[in-house]
């Protein structure tokens, strides 16, 4: 059975003066919202042959589409440079429509499934963000996973007007390149003893061309509690704000009481 689902949202925070609320971390300050997201969700469901008529439905596709619009600030400044000097920038258009948005799943072999999501720039036509994850698991619990993140960063951090242009409006950029991402995850995990797990993982930045961390663990499973011991190295990145570096994670997860420490999740 193939399902078509259209949606349409509406969002509206005001400005609310938020100075004297402390900052702990980002959720501390609702920004100003004024826009409306559009979009489609498409599935593709199934029953599987071996349940017969009593089988649950079974999701083995699912797409969406969306796309916002902003009645309140911009999106993002369109800029261009100004003839005769690389360091000025003229303010062109505000953008009011928001990347394309899009992820679709995967669910069709029963020990395979995928998920790729994607932001489309229509302003640059190009790719924002493009990430995809495989994953194959058999019935030990055996995992492989295989995933790759590439998120550009924003070549231009903040714009600043210049009181030294003749002609306003003209701004000057400041240049950046912090925030882009592009990597690719190796995660396996194998069973040895009933209880036992072992598995191992590489985060490598494509972009630098280092290792940021190598782990290996293992994880105790008994029937109502678990636990996990990981063992951390961490490379040095090239621009050296990250030294070489060793760490120790245990943590311990009691069924339905709750969790202490960091846990791997394969």
């Amino acid at each position: 059975m193939h399902t078509i689902e259209p949606m349409i949202h509406y969002q509206y925070s005001p400005r609310v003066n938020q100075k004297d609320i402390p900052i702990f971390d980002e959720v501390d300050r609702i920004p100003y919202t004024n826009q409306m997201t559009y979009g489609i969700t498409q599935r593709l469901i199934g029953k599987p042959e071996k349940g017969g008529a009593s089988a649950a439905p079974y999701e083995y596709a699912k797409f969406t589409l969306s796309q916002s619009y902003s009645f309140g600030d911009p999106y993002e400044d369109d800029l261009y440079q100004s003839i005769g000097n690389p360091y000025i920038f003229i303010l062109k258009k505000r953008q009011y429509f928001s990347n394309i948005r899009g992820e679709l799943w995967l669910n069709f072999i029963p020990y395979v499934t995928a998920h790729w999501d994607a932001e489309l720039n229509p302003h640059r036509w190009g790719f924002d963000r493009f990430n995809f994850t495989i994953r194959a698991e058999d019935k030990r619990g055996d995992v492989l996973q295989v995933q790759y993140r590439n998120t550009k960063s924003k070549s231009i951090q903040e714009i600043i007007f210049d009181p030294r242009a003749t002609t306003p409006p003209y701004f000057y950029p400041y240049l950046g390149t912090s925030g882009g991402v592009q990597q690719i995850n190796l995660d396996a995990r194998v069973k040895t003893i009933n209880p036992l797990y072992v598995f191992s993982g590489i985060r490598y930045n494509i972009s630098d061309r280092y290792n940021v961390v190598n782990l290996y663990g293992i994880e105790y499973q008994a029937q109502c509690w678990s636990s996990t011991l990981i063992l951390e190295y961490w490379g040095e990145s090239p621009d050296k704000t990250r030294k070489k570096e060793f760490k120790v994670n245990f943590s311990i997860n009691l069924l339905n009481i709750g969790s202490v420490g960091r846990k791997l999740t394969l």
